[in-house]
């Protein structure tokens, strides 16, 4: 071999490696996209579901009826167009929904399937009084007042790290009620609100008085009219226990921070406040029909861009934000409800005549009310990733039959409870409804969904061997043991 042949083979070998090497990334590009190649070696244009299901394990999946490979939460090479995905697992009922397949992308869907027999346990026997649910959903607060001896404010760990398998007891009495403390509870009417972080409570007796509760010290109880100096009006948490937020007369809002101890105020307004709409860090409210923004101790108008400014009704009553998501915005004019994302610069036009019931933690998904129906609203990212595609969907719920509907901590299932107290699971579009627990007794209609939706919490009203009327705690498992 000369030398030119070597110089000349040290050249092509490394390009011919490279040409190879971008040859095979092309072909796995387009088969990971959906694309497939035909016998006569044209490209075939598929698309592809990938599944978030609840269970996750053992399911078998069908297009139109047909079953169909599952593996890694995925189903490939599907025809594009409308098709009918079904899951099915032993135990449970089957899942089924039209899904819109696109060639070349990948659809997500989730599914949760619910057991045909739902186990239970009783997980407290002191008879409880009321029962508070955590915003995070890791604790249950729940009140004792008819035991001198376990009077007072409980608290049970629903989600367990290591050093909690260690303590077979998560029930934890937090704070300690005498006689006279736990009268005035039996005789009023009372709430607890729990930080995000679970590291303070606030307990509010008759929406008038307010007592504070460091968890690290339950044995201090501050009155927050002293604290404050004047009677707070709506109290609220804001930045986990940081701080809170409460109202005077209607007319003026603060922020108090609970460890240096100031007070800011947020707005004033001596014909009124509108709703406040409160997310972890920030604050925002209308004023004089311009939307502002209150953070760091700081308010200002939210400076709105070029796009969305005049499209903003000019006259705006309410605004509503959810808790995990701060660029989505509810806004309420005179005649219709507008859904506005400040990162993705869109607005739309929910509807009109129509309130808000609910908005979803992840701000993607809302309920509202019109003329006595209940609608869901969608918003799902777009193919191309900058904007929204957004679905209106008829729940056939009649709003003067449920005492509670809600979006459980996924925000893709709701659940409903009837004046009657029947449960109903549905997903967010209404399909694949569910009655469940219709043998127990709920005492206050209120349910919390913790672990991802897999168990279910609830005060159940009980006749004990005494033939007293209890209320004990239940959880009730959406997802049988392996």
């Amino acid at each position: 071999m000369t030398k030119f042949t070597q110089s000349l083979f040290k050249v092509i070998l490394p390009l011919a490696s490279l040409g190879f090497f971008l040859v095979a990334s092309l072909v796995v590009l387009i088969i990971s996209q959906g694309r497939i190649f035909d016998e006569d070696g044209s490209i075939v244009e598929t698309g592809i579901i990938r599944v978030t299901a609840i269970p996750k394990d053992n399911l078998k999946a069908y297009i139109n009826n047909e079953e169909v490979p599952f593996s890694e939460f995925r189903i490939t090479n599907i025809t594009p167009g409308v098709v009918t995905l079904k899951l099915a697992k032993e135990g449970y009922t089957p899942w089924e929904k039209q899904v819109k397949v696109e060639s070349g992308f990948v659809k997500d869907v989730f599914a949760q399937l619910y057991p045909d027999t739902i186990p239970f346990t009783k997980v407290i026997q002191e008879n409880a009084h009321k029962v508070f649910y955590a915003p995070d959903d890791q604790f249950i607060y729940y009140t004792v007042l008819d035991n001198r001896g376990l009077n007072g404010i409980w608290r049970l760990k629903l989600t367990r790290n290591l050093l909690d398998f260690a303590n077979p007891s998560l029930n934890t009495q937090i704070i300690k009620l005498n006689e006279v403390e736990s009268n005035q509870l039996l005789t009023n009417d009372y709430n607890l609100l729990i930080s995000s972080d679970n590291n303070r409570v606030i307990l509010n007796i008759d929406n008038t008085d307010y007592f504070l509760y460091n968890l690290s010290d339950s044995n201090v109880k501050t009155d927050l009219s002293n604290l404050l100096g004047t009677k707070p009006e709506n109290v609220a948490w804001f930045k986990g226990s940081e701080s809170i937020t409460f109202t005077k007369d209607n007319k003026y809002a603060f922020e108090y921070e609970i460890n240096s101890k100031q007070t800011s105020l947020i707005t004033a307004d001596e014909n009124g406040l509108n709703h406040l709409a409160i997310s972890f860090n920030n604050i925002y409210f209308v004023k004089d029909q311009v939307l502002y923004r209150y953070s760091n101790k700081s308010t200002a108008p939210f400076e709105l861009t070029a796009k969305l400014k005049p499209l903003i009704p000019s006259s705006l009553s309410q605004i509503y934000t959810p808790r995990d998501n701060q660029n989505a915005l509810i806004l309420e004019s005179e005649d219709s409800l507008i859904y506005l994302d400040l990162q993705k610069n869109y607005i739309d036009v929910i509807d009109v005549n129509a309130s808000l019931l609910a908005f979803a933690n992840n701000g993607r998904t809302l309920l509202y009310q019109k003329e006595g129906k209940t609608y869901s609203y969608y918003v799902e990212e777009s193919l191309s990733g900058d904007s929204y595609t957004t679905y209106n969907y008829d729940l056939a719920i009649n709003t003067e039959d449920v005492d509670t509907i809600k979006f459980t901590s996924t925000s893709n299932t709701l659940v409903t409870v009837s004046k009657e107290g029947k449960i109903t699971l549905m997903d967010y579009d209404g399909l694949n409804k569910r009655q469940i627990l219709n043998e127990f007794k709920l005492t206050d209609n209120k349910l919390s969904f913790t672990n991802s939706n897999t168990e279910i919490y609830a005060l159940v009203q009980e006749i004990n061997e005494e033939a007293e009327t209890v209320n004990n705690l239940y959880k009730f498992e959406l997802q049988l043991k392996q």
